[in-house]
């Protein structure tokens, strides 16, 4: 196989030329810094012997002949497109080096808070209506604050109540999907009881909402940005069956579980 690289007067653009030089510029370099690496990918190279890096040198050849197939095209293709070829066709070449040497990878910790923007909204929206405004999208957990709201904050309600106005609020299409499990996140199989799953599921909800620091943090924030006062929050307390409270002026969710004999009522 020929890897030579041919001419680069095709080349017009600054930037794509640019580009090109940097290219060649890593290829050299990888090719220099593998003759002397000793251990790389499970090959043993002893830097006195001068054996380069079997992985690097099989990475250099196939860019290098990548470039040459893609500049040594038939004259047909304009210049133009050639800068454009060479502009986005040769990213910045992968490490070759042992795994130690690898920078680590921090993955980007997740915003839980409302948005600068959204948080105006909800602003203006609390101003003109003078009630709890929803920051959740389109969802279970929206649908939830929205039924609670709906039935009155600050009191206390049953299951069965809270799941009749949750369903009414959702509308047919919504409701099936989340009963029978129609959406494409959720598992394929057969629910036996659906009744069953359907009350363990919106009360896992609940549950998940009652954390103020991830995914209750949003309607944390409503109570304590826009409402001014000390949070808002969803309590959970079991007497002789699980009594939902939208709260809107506590610190902290009350969690008050039942005896382990019991779990839902």
């Amino acid at each position: 196989m020929n890897t030579s690289v041919p001419s680069f007067n095709r080349v017009k653009n600054e930037r794509a030329e640019a580009n090109l030089n940097a290219f060649l510029r890593a290829l050299d370099v990888h090719n220099h810094d593998s003759v002397s690496e000793k251990k790389v990918g499970g090959y043993k190279n002893d830097a006195s012997d001068g054996v380069p890096c079997l992985r690097a040198i099989d990475l250099i050849a196939r860019e290098r002949a990548r470039l040459s197939k893609i500049l040594g095209h038939p004259s047909p293709i304009q210049n133009e497109t050639i800068d454009e070829i060479v502009r986005f066709s040769f990213p910045r070449l992968k490490h070759v080096g042992p795994r130690d040497e690898r920078r680590p990878v921090f993955a980007k910790p997740r915003n839980y808070a409302i948005r600068k923007k959204r948080m105006k909204k909800l602003k203006a929206e609390f101003a003109r209506t003078n009630k709890l405004p929803n920051p959740y999208a389109l969802g279970c957990y929206h649908f939830i604050i929205e039924a609670l709201k709906s039935l009155g904050p600050n009191r206390q309600h049953r299951y069965l109540v809270l799941r009749t106005r949750f369903e009414e609020l959702m509308g047919a299409g919504r409701w099936r999907r989340f009963a029978y499990r129609e959406g494409g996140r959720h598992r394929p199989k057969e629910v036996d009881d659906m009744e069953a799953d359907v009350q363990k599921r919106l009360h896992c909800n609940c549950r998940v909402l009652q954390r103020t620091k991830n995914y209750g943090l949003k309607l944390f924030q409503v109570g304590q940005c826009i409402m001014r006062s000390r949070g808002c929050v969803i309590d959970l307390i079991y007497r002789a069956g699980w009594i939902y409270r939208l709260n809107t002026n506590a610190a902290r969710p009350q969690y008050k579980p039942p005896p382990r004999l019991y779990r839902y009522s």
